[in-house]
């Protein structure tokens, strides 16, 4: 199976400067977990509700933080025609 047919297409994207505020209500509106954030048109990193609440509000940060603050950039990603399996065993690796 593609990675296309177990993925939220297009991807949801916000810029680095998007707050945590903000970025929590994309993923509210498009119903998804995780915001890839793009830098000058190029994936500069990610942002997860998982970071919003344990890097942003257990740390005591103002929901107007930049995501750019708290998103992980070293980030890896597959095309959308790959491999379920094989992007399954890359995310393993990295985690």
């Amino acid at each position: 199976m593609e990675v296309r047919n177990v993925s939220t297409r297009p991807a949801v994207t916000c810029s680095p400067s998007t707050s945590l505020a903000e970025a929590a209500h994309l993923m509210q509106e498009h119903n998804v977990g995780c915001l890839v954030v793009v830098r000058h048109g190029v994936m500069s990193g990610v942002v997860t509700d998982r970071d919003i609440v344990t890097r942003g509000i257990a740390e005591g940060r103002p929901l107007s933080s930049p995501v750019d603050s708290l998103m992980s950039s070293d980030v890896a990603f597959v095309f959308e025609a790959d491999d379920v399996e094989s992007a399954a065993t890359l995310m393993a690796s990295r985690g």
